[in-house]
């Protein structure tokens, strides 16, 4: 799924949570983390759990091509 690297750092910035900490509430790996913001690309489960770690709906962090343009 394609995911918004912009998002992901504004969720970032407003919880305060650095990416260690998101990816340790996510239960992943810290450069798995960077790798998702890298690639703007993850796995469903993993987008789920991305969004519960930031405690926001799915729709938050996916990148919707016709929003951000």
């Amino acid at each position: 799924m394609k995911v918004s690297k912009n998002r992901l750092l504004l969720l970032e910035c407003k919880t305060g949570l650095t990416g260690k900490q998101v990816a340790q509430r996510a239960g992943i790996k810290e450069q798995s983390y960077s790798m998702i913001k890298h690639r703007c690309s993850c796995s469903a489960p993993t987008v789920a759990a991305l969004a519960h770690a930031f405690g926001v709906e799915v729709e938050e962090i996916l990148n919707d091509v016709r929003k951000e343009s």
